[in-house]
């Protein structure tokens, strides 16, 4: 997955680990300085041994005299384990006291959770402001971190220094090489990365290190950066991984696979077991060769000479004979998912016959197991690289028929191959910018512009201009990605164009580029709300063009990969926590009373509702509460922030809007009862009634639009909004399915989620339900098949992911 890819980047900026406000404060707090020449001395200084004795005494005497108290603090703060004995000693001085309270503070700072939580903050701090020697110096802290967690901050941050000005930082390039083993480690899970294939050749020979855990991480660093020869690595370490040893493996080698991976391996811990799922993972490398990889693609793919005779058994659909409109039925259905197009497109047809057997072909494709492309299959292509393979992947577009999650594998998949052999722009991609079809247009300039890099530019900046708006979003989107401040007025042009509930990505976009500034959605979708909108826009950049650097798009990390999750016991006291991929806690809000929905916001801060507790919180991660509003009349159900910063809150009863002081923007009372509501981007209230009905209000309290949901209301909360406009509803009782709907109530697709409370969509199209009563968050891909669990002892309510 290339680093490259504005969709992951929007995602991850609202809730980056790396603002550096909280981590100043946090230094600020303590009495310590957070200039740069602090914060690298601190990490020096923590790479000392031992300290002499004359040194330390020299600092203790400063630390008692008020003139250098504070400096002596810092210093000896910078110290830390190694200055742990003479505090304690100093600490315990009774004929001293003064000094002893400024050892205690000392300490304090140094020892326990505060401790690493200040490293954390000190690695933060230097890393966001690229504070010179940084990457030298955090390679050479390493070793030294406090913990697992202190140690997983020097990777992310060595990730955010890797590339500085687009070329591999000299430091880490150099630590390939170095003596120690998590060093050599660290360097190449920061420098592996899709888009840098010299650098990747230059990872390569570290699949064949001496250590095993350097060949382990280095070997899924390198897969997850689409390097084929670390697959092979990753197999054969499963011939001697142990149980432990071979989960981070197994779940590199299946996000790879997907469906395609081999099924009913043992789980055990025995030589036996290790055995047979080495050579289960060996058959599968084996079997996914490139032409039959390709073969997957064509089958599903309706070639030109064929079109004919698909509109003529269209054509059929509606003939005057029964024989002859039945075997039409059939063989569109057996053409399966090639015929789609078509078959929707007669499904409209006036000829009620035509139509009615036409909805019936589009039942019997969907429901056919061999209609979807499996999960995996345009990833592997784009490892094995068989000739041709962009131009048959770009055939098959057409025939996706709205399966998001494949079209993202299908986008990431070019932009692997968006580089040929030689290092240039691939000829196939080039080609397809001029394609009739608006699709492959997107995808192609999309790829070379996540894959190819800067020089592209000039090429792919001609479909600024193209005649269809949805093409000048996703070319302009992916250019700005490259730091190309041209694309920024075609994109807010498209503001008043293009329907709002079609311009998040755009907004998405603009809002990184704005930072702080903060412009309200549209008022609606009316043509002239949408254009104020634009014109707000417009203004802003107009005052703003001159101030921002684009380029600094390409600083943002990766996607997190985080799982939020919303927790309760049986007694009701709950928390949130939050989950890294590897499923430990990276934080948890303790002591919560019943809480039933949360969404992270900008500055690693968390949103949260309380039932009840009849009020909704936002915390910062380390438990300290930011704003509060409580004395909720009715039962907290949900809330989100908006755009302009105020908070839309939903009850048991009424729907409203606070501002950041908790004064009343507008309040909807609504005696049917409420089981769920959030505020749209749009400006629409969507809400889930007791009565089952979904509403969308305005703010004024008139309904807009009602459906039958068909939910009962036995859990609260049941609700989701896509940012396609779609809304998602949950259904535990009895139904136990996710259904999701458009907003005027047409249903799109649906999930079977046994024991489900609640669920979200992620960004590839994905489901993760969460199950109260089954204590697990399930995610299940388009087909309903489960890609990943998490389990706990604590009862789920809610989870998202970030």
């Amino acid at each position: 997955m290339t680093r490259r890819c504005l969709a992951f980047l929007l995602l991850c900026l609202p809730g980056m680990a790396f603002g550096q406000d909280h981590e100043e404060a946090m230094l600020r707090s303590a009495g310590l300085p957070a200039d740069s020449a602090f914060l690298i001395e601190y990490l020096k200084q923590r790479t000392r041994d031992t300290i002499p004795a004359d040194e330390l005494n020299k600092l203790l005497e400063e630390l008692g005299a008020e003139a250098t108290a504070g400096s002596a603090t810092a210093k000896l703060v910078q110290r830390g384990p190694s200055a742990i004995a003479a505090l304690r000693r100093a600490k315990n001085d009774a004929g001293n006291q003064i000094l002893g309270e400024r050892a205690s503070k000392c300490l304090a700072l140094i020892e326990g959770k505060a401790g690493t939580d200040l490293t954390a903050g000190v690695l933060k701090l230097a890393t966001a402001r690229q504070a010179p020697g940084a990457t030298e110096t955090i390679l050479a802290f390493a070793p030294h971190a406090e913990d697992s967690g202190v140690l997983d901050v020097v990777g992310t941050s060595l990730v955010r220094l890797a590339y500085p000005d687009g070329k591999s930082d000299t430091s880490l390039a150099n630590a390939i090489t170095n003596r120690q083993a998590l060093i050599r480690m660290l360097a190449a899970e920061a420098l592996a990365r899709a888009d840098q294939p010299a650098t990747k050749r230059m990872l390569v020979p570290l699949l064949s290190d001496p250590v095993r855990i350097v060949r382990q991480r280095a070997a899924i660093a390198l897969c997850k950066a689409d390097e084929i020869l670390a697959v092979p690595v990753l197999v054969e370490l499963l011939a001697t991984a142990t149980k432990a040893e071979r989960v981070p493996v197994e779940e590199t080698l299946q996000n790879l696979a997907g469906e395609t991976g081999p099924k009913g391996l043992p789980v055990g811990d025995d030589p036996v077991a290790r055995q047979a799922v080495h050579q289960g993972w060996e058959k599968w490398w084996k079997k996914v060769d490139g032409p039959g990889l390709l073969d997957e693609f064509r089958t599903r793919t309706l070639h030109p000479e064929e079109v004919a005779g698909v509109r003529d058994l269209v054509r059929k659909l509606g003939d005057e004979n029964y024989r002859v409109r039945e075997k039409a039925t059939e063989a569109l259905g057996k053409l399966g998912a090639k015929a789609l197009p078509f078959v929707r497109e007669a499904a409209k047809d006036m000829d009620g016959e035509r139509s009615r057997r036409a909805e019936e072909c589009v039942i019997r494709i969907n429901s056919s197991e061999t209609k979807r492309l499996p999960s995996g299959i345009p990833r592997l292509t784009a490892l094995r690289r068989p000739v041709d393979a962009i131009d048959v992947m770009l055939a098959y577009v057409p025939f996706i028929d709205d399966d998001e999650g494949i079209i993202n594998e299908i986008r990431t998949a070019l932009s692997v191959m968006a580089l040929d052999a030689n290092d240039k722009p691939d000829s196939a991609l080039l080609k397809a910018l001029n394609d009739p079809l608006p699709s492959k247009r997107s995808l192609a300039a999309e790829a070379l512009c996540r894959g190819a890099g800067p020089g592209v530019r000039p090429t792919v900046k001609k479909l600024l201009a193209d005649p269809v708006p949805a093409v000048r979003q996703t070319v302009g989107i992916a250019l700005v990605g490259l730091g190309d401040k041209d694309a920024v007025p075609v994109l807010i042009d498209l503001l008043g164009t293009l329907p709002a509930n079609a311009t998040w990505p755009t907004q998405d976009t603009l809002q990184m580029l704005a930072g702080e500034t903060t412009i309200p959605p549209a008022a609606s979708d009316s043509l002239d709300d949408r254009r104020k909108h634009r014109n707000q826009w417009a203004d802003w950049w107009k005052a703003s063009e001159s101030k921002i650097d684009v380029a600094k798009l390409m600083q943002a990390p990766g996607y997190l990969g985080y799982t939020l999750l919303v927790q309760v016991q049986n007694n009701s006291n709950g928390r949130v926590i939050e989950i890294g991929r590897d499923g430990k806690i990276r934080w948890k809000i303790e002591n919560l009373r019943y809480p039933v929905d949360a969404f992270m916001l900008p500055g690693e801060r968390v949103l949260i509702t309380e039932w009840d507790g009849n009020k909704v919180t936002e915390y910062d991660t380390r438990g300290n509460i930011i704003w509060k509003k409580e004395g909720l009349v009715g039962r907290a159900t949900n809330a989100n922030r908006l755009a302009s910063g105020n908070t839309f809150i939903s009850t048991t009863n009424e729907l409203l809007e606070v501002d950041k002081a908790g004064k009343e923007v507008y309040k909807i009372p609504v005696p049917l009862g409420i089981t769920a509501a959030y505020r749209a981007a749009n400006g629409d209230i969507v809400c889930l009634r007791n009565d089952s009905k979904v509403v969308r209000y305005n703010t004024a309290g008139n309904e807009l639009k009602t459906f039958d949901s068909k939910r009962d209301s036995s859990w609260t909360s049941g609700l989701d909004l896509l940012r396609n406009g779609n809304i998602l509803v949950t259904q535990p009782n009895p139904s136990q399915k996710v259904t999701e709907y458009t907003p005027d109530g047409k249903q799109v697709f649906e999930w079977s989620t046994p024991g489900v409370t609640t669920a979200t969509r992620l960004t590839n199209g994905n489901l993760l339900a969460a199950s109260h009563g089954g204590k697990i968050v399930i995610e299940y891909d388009r087909g309903g098949k489960k890609v990943w669990e998490y389990k706990d002892d604590f009862h789920i309510f809610r989870a998202r992911r970030r």
